[in-house]
Parts: C-alpha cells; sequence; structure tokens
C-alpha cells in the first residue's frame, strides 16, 4: 500500500505521510508537523486576505442587503433584547436563521452601518473556515500536502466570491464555521468510540474513553445545531458523516458483521437526522410563509434544471468564467399574476444536454460507488457534492435563479477532496510526473486567486456588479433593472428607463421592473403611470411594501386620503414590521386630526426603528397636542441625540423644555443651540427671553443686541430689547432714548399690530417721561391684545395706564 493513503485504523488517524506534492519524505517530528500546520495556516490566511482586497472597498448591494442589514430595523438597531427575541422568533426573508441575524446586529454594534466591517467579518470568517478546512483534512487523512491543496482550492476559488463578498450571504460562511466544527467534534467522538483499549487497560480506560465519546457525541450535535440555525442547507450533515464513516474514518474496516455495523452507524446519527428534519420542517414553513417557494416551473423543467445544474457547476469549478450574481431560466417567463407558474417559450434545456448531462451524473456516482474499495476518497468526494446541493439544486424552488455561485460553498469542498486525490493517485503511480502535477496544481491554485481578485472588484458598487452580470449572461431582466436603478440613482433616468423597459423586453411579468418604472414615473412627475406600474406589481406580488408604500405615497399627494389610508392598512397587513408603513398611516392620521389613530402607528414605527428621525418628530408632535409635554420631550430627545448638531431640533426641544417648566434644561439648549449657530438670530433672540424670564437681565440685553446686530430689521428683537432699556431696574442699563427709537424703529418695519411693540414704545415714553404719549400707546397695547384675545396683555397694560396716569414709569421690579 502506498505510504501516503489514510491509515486504517481509526487510533491512527494523525498519523501518515504525504510525500506525493513534496520534493522528499516529510519529517515526522512532532516539532517539524506544526511548523507545517503552521506555516500553511498563514500561507493561506494572506492569500485569501490578498485575494479578495478588493471586498473591503465594497459597499452594500441593493439585493437582499437592505433586507437583511439596511432596512432592517431589527438588524440596524444593534443588539437589543427586543432585537434578540426577534431573531428567534421571526421568519423575516423567508429564513429562520436566528444566529446570523445576531451576527449581522453584532456587526452594527460594532462598525454601524459602514460595509467595510460588515465585509471584514465575512472575510474573517472565510479565512477561519479555509484554515479550520485544512487542519480538518489533517486530521482526518493524516496528510498535509493534499489538505492544504484541498484548502487553497476552497479558500481561493472564484465561486466562493458571492458567499464572502455579499455581506447577505454571512449565513454561508458562519454555517459553514459550524458545519466544519461537527464534522472535527464527530471525527473525535469517532475514534474514542472505536479505539480498542488492551485487555489490560479496558477497566480504567473503556468507561472514560466512552465518556469522552459521548461528549464529543453531545458537542457535534451543538454545532449542528448552530449551523441550523445559521442556514438550514446543512440539513444533509448526518447523510455526509456516514460517507465519512466509510472515508476517512474506515470505520467499516475490520468489522464482521458490516451491515449490522452499518445499521449501528445509522441509529447513532438519529439525532442528527431529527434535527435535520426538524430544521426542514421549520424551514419549508417560513419559506412558504414569506411567499419565497413558488411553483414557478413545472417539476420536470425543475428536474431538468437541477440535472444540467450539477454539471455546471461542475465546469464553473473547472472553469470559473462568466460569473454572475443571478443565472436567469432560459426561455422562460415569469407569470406570477395569475398561476404562479412560469411559462417557457421552447424547452428550457435542449433534450440532448439534459440527457447527456444526466447520463454523466449516473455514470459518475455508478463508477464513484464500484470504485469505492480501491478509491474510497472518490466515493466520499463525489456524493459529498451531490449530496450536500440537493437542498438548494432547485427541485423545491427557492426564488427565481436558475442557479447561484453561493450554493456551492459546501459542496465543492467534495469536489475539491476528489480532485486533489485523484492527481495525488496519479503521481503516486507516475512519480516522474510528480513535480509537474505538483506544479500544475499550484499554478491553479494561484490562478483561481487572481480570477477571484478580479471578480470581488465587480462587487464594488451595484452598476458594476450587474452591468457586469449583464456582460456575461442574456436575457437577464433581473440584471437589466437592477442597472437600471443604478443609472437611476445617478439621475441618468433617460438610460434607466432603457434598462428598465429591456428588463420587460426579456420577461414581462417581471414585478421588479415594473415597479422601479412606477419609480421612474414618480421621478417624472407621471402618477397616473406611475400608480399603474405599481398596481401591476401588486397583482403578482400582493405583499410587495414598496410597491404598496409609493402608491400609498400618490394617493395622498393626489388628495385621495381615504384610499392611501386603505392602501397602507392593507401593506400592514402583509408586512407588520414595516417601519415606513407604519410612519406613513401614524403621521397620514395624524394630520388628519385622528390623534388616537395616529398613536398605535407612530409608536409601532418608532419601536422598530428607535432612530426614525420623522416618526419620533411625529410623535413628539402628537404627545404635545395630546397632552403629555414629557413624552414629547423624550421623543425629541431622541431626535437630538442622533442629530447633536441640529440647530433646529435644540431649538425646538428648548421650547418644550420650556414649555414643561424645565427651564434649566431649556436654558442648556438654548445655549447650545447658539454655540452651534452663532449667526443665527432666532437663536439668540430666544435665549434672551429665556434670560430675562429667569431676571438676567443684563444676559439677555445682551443676546438680543446681537440677535439685533445679526439682523436689523427684526422687528421681535427690536421690541424686546426697547422694553428692556426702558424697564430695566438698574438706572446703567437703562436707556430711554435708545429705547424709544428701537420701539419706533420697530412700528416703522410693520409691527403695527403686535401688542408688544406699542407695550415697548408705551414704557420708553414713560422712561422719558412723556406720559400722555404713554397712555396713548398702551391704550392701543390694550385694544391689540384685546382683539387678539390675550388677556393677561390687557391685564399688564391696564397695570401700566395706573401708573403711568400717576406720572411714574414702568420697573420690571413693578410687576
Amino acid at each position: 500500500m502506498d505510504q501516503d493513503k489514510q491509515p486504517a485504523s481509526a487510533t491512527r488517524l494523525v498519523q501518515g505521510q504525504d510525500a506525493l506534492f513534496a520534493s522528499r519524505s516529510e519529517s515526522s517530528s512532532t516539532q517539524s508537523n506544526r511548523r507545517m500546520l503552521w506555516l500553511g495556516s498563514a500561507g493561506l490566511a494572506v492569500a485569501i486576505l490578498a485575494a479578495f482586497w478588493p471586498a473591503l472597498q465594497s459597499g452594500f448591494i441593493n439585493m437582499d442587503d437592505g433586507e437583511y442589514v439596511l432596512q432592517n430595523p431589527h438588524v440596524a438597531t444593534g443588539l437589543s433584547i427586543g432585537n434578540i427575541v426577534w431573531a428567534f422568533t421571526t421568519g423575516h426573508a423567508s429564513n429562520w436563521h436566528p444566529l446570523t441575524w445576531l451576527s449581522h446586529m453584532l456587526d452594527v454594534q460594532l462598525f454601524g452601518l459602514n460595509p467595510t466591517g460588515h465585509h471584514l467579518v465575512n472575510l474573517l470568517l472565510h479565512i477561519v473556515n479555509t484554515i479550520l478546512l485544512f487542519l480538518l483534512l489533517v486530521r482526518l487523512t493524516g496528510t498535509r500536502w493534499r489538505a492544504l491543496a484541498v484548502a487553497g482550492l476552497f479558500g481561493l476559488h472564484p465561486l466562493h466570491v458571492e458567499s464572502v463578498v455579499w455581506v447577505s450571504e454571512r449565513k454561508d460562511v458562519l454555517s459553514t464555521l459550524f458545519f466544519l466544527g461537527s464534522i472535527w467534534a464527530y471525527a473525535e467522538y469517532a475514534q474514542l468510540l472505536d479505539a480498542s483499549p488492551t485487555p489490560s487497560t479496558v477497566a480504567q480506560t473503556g468507561p472514560f474513553l466512552r465518556a469522552r465519546a459521548k461528549s464529543f457525541y453531545l458537542f457535534t450535535l451543538l454545532l449542528f445545531a448552530l449551523g441550523l440555525m445559521s442556514k438550514p442547507m446543512l440539513v444533509t450533515l448526518p447523510f455526509l458523516l456516514l460517507l465519512l464513516d466509510y472515508w476517512p474514518l474506515d470505520r467499516f474496516k475490520g468489522r464482521e458483521l458490516q451491515g449490522q455495523a452499518r445499521i449501528a452507524f445509522l441509529k447513532e446519527k438519529l439525532p442528527l437526522f431529527a434535527l435535520a428534519a426538524i430544521s426542514s420542517v421549520i424551514t419549508v414553513a417560513v419559506q412558504q410563509r414569506g411567499h419565497a417557494v413558488k411553483v414557478f416551473l413545472p417539476l420536470y423543467l425543475r428536474l431538468e434544471n437541477a440535472v444540467v445544474s450539477y454539471v455546471s457547476y461542475l465546469g464553473k469549478a473547472f472553469w470559473p468564467v462568466h460569473l454572475s450574481i443571478f443565472y436567469p431560466h432560459p426561455n422562460t417567463r415569469y407569470n406570477l399574476s395569475q398561476t404562479d407558474a412560469l411559462h417557457p417559450v421552447s424547452e428550457q434545456w435542449a433534450l440532448p444536454a439534459v440527457v447527456m448531462a444526466a447520463a454523466f451524473l449516473f455514470g459518475v456516482s455508478l463508477l464513484a460507488f464500484k470504485w469505492r474499495r480501491p478509491l474510497p476518497w472518490l466515493m466520499t468526494g463525489w456524493y459529498w457534492y451531490v449530496g450536500t446541493l440537493v437542498p438548494v439544486i432547485g427541485i423545491v424552488q427557492v426564488g427565481m435563479q436558475s442557479m447561484a455561485d453561493r450554493y456551492t460553498y459546501i459542496p465543492l469542498i467534495g469536489i475539491f477532496i476528489a480532485a486533489v486525490w485523484a492527481v495525488a493517485t496519479l503521481a503516486a503511480l507516475q512519480r516522474s510526473v510528480g513535480p509537474v502535477l505538483a506544479g500544475a496544481v499550484t499554478l491553479m491554485i494561484l490562478a483561481c486567486g487572481l480570477v477571484t481578485h478580479r471578480q470581488a472588484g465587480f462587487w464594488h458598487d451595484d452598476l458594476t456588479l450587474f452591468q457586469h452580470a449583464l456582460s456575461v449572461t442574456v436575457n437577464n431582466a433581473v440584471a437589466e433593472s437592477h442597472v437600471g436603478v443604478g443609472l437611476a440613482k445617478q439621475g441618468r433616468l433617460d438610460l434607466a428607463e432603457t434598462h428598465f423597459k429591456a428588463a420587460l423586453a426579456d420577461d414581462p411579468y417581471f414585478y421588479d421592473a415594473h415597479s422601479s418604472m412606477g419609480s421612474l414615473y414618480e421621478i417624472q412627475v407621471q402618477p397616473a403611470q406611475a400608480m399603474d406600474e405599481y398596481r401591476t406589481t401588486l397583482k403578482m406580488r400582493p405583499w410587495d411594501d414598496f410597491a404598496h408604500l409609493h402608491l400609498a405615497g400618490l394617493l395622498h399627494k393626489l388628495g385621495r386620503d381615504d384610499e392611501a389610508i386603505a392602501g397602507y392598512r392593507e401593506d400592514l397587513e402583509a408586512n407588520p414590521d414595516s417601519v415606513e408603513a407604519n410612519y406613513q398611516l401614524g403621521a397620514l392620521l395624524l394630520d388628519r386630526g385622528d390623534l388616537h389613530g395616529s398613536t398605535a402607528y407612530l409608536s409601532k414605527a418608532v419601536d422598530l426603528n428607535p432612530k426614525h428621525v420623522d416618526a419620533l418628530l411625529c410623535l413628539s408632535d402628537l404627545w404635545m397636542k395630546q397632552g403629555k409635554p414629557v413624552a414629547a420631550q423624550v421623543a425629541l430627545q431622541s431626535v437630538v441625540d442622533l442629530y447633536p448638531t441640529n440647530f433646529e431640533l435644540r431649538i425646538n426641544l428648548a421650547s418644550l423644555f420650556w414649555d414643561g417648566g424645565k427651564e434649566a434644561e431649556a436654558l442648556e439648549q438654548y445655549r447650545e443651540a447658539v454655540r452651534l449657530r452663532p449667526t443665527a438670530p432666532i437663536g439668540h433672540y430666544d435665549l434672551a427671553v429665556a434670560y430675562a424670564a429667569q431676571g438676567k437681565l443684563p444676559d439677555a440685553t445682551k443676546e438680543l443686541e446681537e440677535a439685533a446686530r445679526l439682523k436689523p430689521d427684526y422687528t421681535e428683537a427690536l421690541s424686546e430689547l426697547a422694553w428692556l432699556l426702558a424697564s430695566n431696574p438698574d438706572p446703567i442699563q437703562r436707556n430711554g432714548a435708545r429705547s424709544l427709537e428701537l420701539a419706533r424703529r420697530s412700528l416703522e418695519l410693520g409691527a403695527t399690530n403686535q401688542p408688544r411693540t406699542w407695550a415697548a414704545l408705551d414704557v420708553a415714553y414713560a422712561e422719558t417721561g412723556r406720559f400722555t404719549d404713554a397712555i396713548d400707546a398702551a391704550g392701543r397695547a390694550f385694544q391689540l391684545a384685546a382683539a387678539q384675545g390675550q388677556s393677561n396683555v390687557c391685564q399688564a397694560a391696564e397695570e401700566r395706564l395706573k401708573l403711568y396716569k400717576n406720572q411714574k414709569p414702568y420697573r420690571l421690579v413693578d410687576r
């Protein structure tokens, strides 16, 4: 037997040599082994970082990233008790993967909505997965160079760009971490369970080994459960472990009753199968509830597509070109409005192509099983690929794609194992070509890294990504629509319209293109055409939040509020957690004076997204109208906390504090507003009024002087300054002549109907000894105040009239 083949016993898993990719035999010393493992791991990390470096300059993508992060109020607000509960109870995005949600929340907690941090975490997880795969294969097979080659292909292959660079595919890299950990724990369990103590030590070591084996088995279950809570695609793991039992764990060898052994191995997987079954039931339920599972294609076409996709994935694995974020079904039309079925223009795939693909799959599967004894790695590698692809091969259709690069993240490990071991076997048979094959494998891995670097660069932004998709696919309505959206964001509306129409030409029933056309018409102020497009979208997708919101918004702009309210309510029936629908409906009801009706919706919007500024402002207004100033202050304070440098918000919050009797808090906000915008006259004026009310007259005078300087025609500031200069109890601060000048100036500027301006004039006349004029001005102030219903101003004018009739000026201390 070749020395590089795996050990025959599970107790020798960490032994073995691998001379096929080395110029000389590896050293058997522990120190040499560890050095190689460290160097191999470091090399993998550096190579992956270099290949995927463009990912760190990429933004979020306008496909799923909004649903997963940006527009998801539970994720975009970071970790909280409520958000954690939501993660475990939601079927949002047609998946139950609470750990994935928690990982996204943690990213937001650490990096906010800066995409670089989110991409970095994905990349780090991929690096860890690659190193873990390398060490796991060394652990399972005892080989190092082969393990390194497999890990290199896995870590640098272009088909894995989608799983790593796409933020929404966190579930791929996270679930694979638990997937590989489960296999490692299972290998430890199998080794300990199958270990045979010597007769002299069986009493001492037997129970100990069984107890340790049990602990590793429980750890396997735990990691598997965590993996399923990251992505349910891992349901095939129990079947994969049966393959690993055959090779490389060799658990069947040396067993006399192999039939019974197989049954025993199957029984020990029953808890794993139970977890997989539970996950499958939950997944089907949430996907059906989320409208993700649709019979777009008849069963025979789905089977044809599955067969061709198996071979297509292999083709892209060995020749990774024309990679796209979306692969459309060829020769089909998505008609979701009536039968929820795809209508093929012709046969989706040519019959010869389907037959050849099926024959290839059947032939390789048969040979892999037939050659399972001499080439056990072929059976494990091949069936690893075939089996782990089953959940996403499209027989149960989720989404509209014919295939997706991200689905190969785990399955291609099997192909890489089979390919590398095949090359190693060939090299063992023809040692003269060993160095050539080793060089070829090395060049292949390097080439993968270069192609990956280029492919990752296409993910820089939406427009670049989907324009690339158009360049490598045909009849791609999804890519056409997304290119149109990207162009529309740049203001290139004519080009955007061209792409939207191209999308509808490719697929007249593509709802997203109709919705995008609606947005374009809305921008072009063509409401009738926009509403037609939104209604068309809703016929195909009655739950579409975007179409509901924009249709209702247009109805509101056209004054058809009853229809708009009905539209928002319909949206909330399908999407109860829609932040915008709750906000828009609450705001509309508030505008109509329905304070009670708006409360629930505005409160729900803020609960879902505590950083929704418009909802918080509306809620603050609502609380004030309901006579709840403290609640209004809390809502507005939340907005100020989000935008601490906003001048207007500070002024509004100060006014709320002042009206609520919190004068110290109000003064603090007024001072901060003046500091933020010292050139704004209104800030100085409001601060002066607050100072005056607290008896801080010098400070008030100073702020009014500044307000009048900044805005010489500011009648309110002129009147207040005239009032203070005439009525200040401190003779040093009084200036009757200037007070009279300022009051007259205010009247000249048009403040003739303001009681406060006439009051300033009467105190100025009194200060200068012109009591007859003071009486006339005070009478005018009284008349205006009475006409305007200002009873307190009328009373104050009467008190001043008494003073003037007694030839006494008015002083603030006299009040």
